[in-house]
């Protein structure tokens, strides 16, 4: 009973507070209470105009809003409202449905089509690490620069290894843009490095195919260390091939070491 009437009285200060300082005081104890419910309330709060109340409910959805209450906070930052991208960030962060979530924001994109949105929202999808939202950034590369670049920086951000393959077919297109190409590359070698889930062979072809495909002294130089963490017969021809080469001959000479020392190990 004593707790019931606390939640109410918080609750009677959060809507009835003479000022707003009272107001904004009062919704965020309601981080203590953490059942949907609660947070329905809190997303009324975050929709009002008052900016002290305004902020005081964003700060209380930005560490417990979730999937639940993503479509609604999408429906508040179509309005511009400010500090709702941080919170939209940290549920994404936590969101225990991914792909749900990236629906809301495809859907999302396809009803509003402010550019600038657009691109605070792409960014959000390497966040998710969805299939769909995957898919959503590969649709957007080359469809006009707006939209391009911010998916080019989204997919070399992706979490996991199902962003290799387009990250290789960038590299290998037309055109080549030498700021894409170093971006796929760095991102190639960060997923090979950390994607244990590929087998080494997987891991070898990813890492050497980018290698062959890079032209730029700078990019080889960021698959260099993948490769010498690769005791494989390509490896080990592509790291020789490059012991001469004026440019990068000392970084080629360091993934050699580590080469052999994992030969040793193997």
């Amino acid at each position: 009973v004593k707790g019931n009437a606390i939640a109410q009285t918080i609750e009677f200060h959060a809507r009835e507070g003479k000022t707003s300082e009272i107001r904004a005081i009062a919704i965020g104890l309601f981080m203590r209470n953490r059942d949907r419910t609660g947070l329905t309330r809190i997303m009324d709060f975050a929709s009002e105009d008052d900016l002290a109340v305004s902020s005081a409910a964003l700060s209380v959805l930005r560490q417990q809003a979730g999937d639940t209450e993503f479509r609604k906070l999408l429906d508040l930052y179509a309005k511009k409202r400010g500090g709702v991208l941080v919170v939209l960030t940290a549920v994404c962060a936590r969101a225990r449905n991914p792909s749900l979530v990236s629906s809301e924001i495809i859907s999302f994109m396809r009803e509003h089509e402010e550019p600038g949105q657009h691109r605070q929202l792409i960014a959000l999808f390497p966040i998710l690490g969805s299939s769909n939202g995957l898919a959503a950034v590969e649709a957007l590369i080359g469809k006009g620069k707006i939209h391009s670049d911010i998916a080019i920086a989204a997919l070399a951000k992706w979490p996991d290894a199902t962003a290799l393959p387009e990250m290789l077919q960038i590299m290998k297109s037309e055109n080549k843009d030498p700021v894409v190409t170093g971006q796929m590359a760095k991102g190639v070698a960060k997923l090979v490095a950390s994607s244990t889930e590929l087998s080494l062979e997987q891991r070898v072809r990813y890492a050497a195919d980018a290698f062959e495909i890079a032209t730029a002294s700078r990019e080889r130089i960021l698959l260099l260390p993948i490769l010498g963490q690769l005791p494989h017969d390509r490896s080990i021809d592509l790291v020789e091939s490059m012991l001469t080469d004026r440019q990068i001959g000392a970084h080629a000479a360091s993934a050699a070491v580590n080469l052999c020392e994992k030969l040793v190990e193997k």
